[in-house]
């Protein structure tokens, strides 16, 4: 009993020395990296943009230690939310690069590009005011993207004529399950596009409808182009399968 009541107390001393030792390294490190930008402040001969100097030495640092872990900063909230939940604020249509242009894929039924008249193969001119020649999805995507009930001038062409859209954002809702059949009678196949907020509950429904309305005995689950996203989600689908 002595023993314990030694050994217990010395156990929490060094555990705090370690988490002291640690802390003063963090710190040390901390001013030679404000040291650093402090010098380059003064002695470069140009302007700094310190947002990306930070944003590129945090992405740096991500990178070393774990190519999944990732830094989002606060201007792209939208970004986090998209794949947290699944809603962001646009006009609901998929679209793809092709050469130097970016093209409407696929307008979501219901939302707001297919029913401003946006068609698949309608190439981006320009999205308020921004040329879209040479731009990537992502910039034409982030230019699309905005709060909803914010409205946005869209120049497209098809067929050689040019046509101009005023559209107003909505929330959309990306749903998890993007694609569901039942192959040969008894296989049972479910694209799943994302884990986000209450996916699997969508997953569960899905699967429980095609099961009381066949004869299921196999699943296929399809997880191509699925980009990940919550843990607990994914934790929760693997739990209606295994122990």
């Amino acid at each position: 009993t002595m023993k314990r009541l030694i050994i217990i107390p010395f156990l929490c001393l060094t555990i705090n020395l370690l988490a002291d030792t640690q802390t003063t390294r963090i710190d040390k490190n901390l001013t030679i990296y404000s040291d650093v930008m402090r010098q380059l402040d003064i002695n470069y001969v140009d302007t700094l943009n310190y947002d990306e100097l930070i944003k590129t030495s945090i992405n740096a640092m991500l990178r070393q230690v774990d190519p999944y872990t990732i830094y989002i900063p606060e201007s792209e909230d939208d970004d986090l939310r998209m794949m947290t939940t699944g809603k962001y604020g646009g006009i609901g249509a998929i679209i793809m690069q092709r050469d130097s242009d970016v093209y409407v894929s696929d307008p979501y039924e219901n939302m707001p590009a297919a029913e401003n008249g946006l068609l698949a193969g309608d190439r981006f001119i320009s999205v308020d005011g921004m040329d879209c020649h040479e731009k990537t999805t992502k910039e034409v995507s982030d230019k699309l993207r905005g709060k909803p009930g914010t409205t946005l001038k869209v120049v497209v062409e098809r067929d050689g004529v040019l046509i101009t859209k005023e559209i107003k954002r909505r929330d959309i809702h990306l749903p998890a399950v993007n694609y569901a059949t039942v192959l040969n009678d008894s296989i049972a196949y479910i694209a799943f596009a994302e884990f986000t907020a209450n996916s699997s509950q969508e997953f569960l429904i899905t699967l429980d409808q095609m099961v009381q309305s066949n004869n299921i005995q196999r699943l296929i689950i399809d997880l191509r182009n699925n980009g990940g996203g919550l843990i607990d989600e994914a934790i929760k689908l693997l739990g209606f399968f295994l122990p």
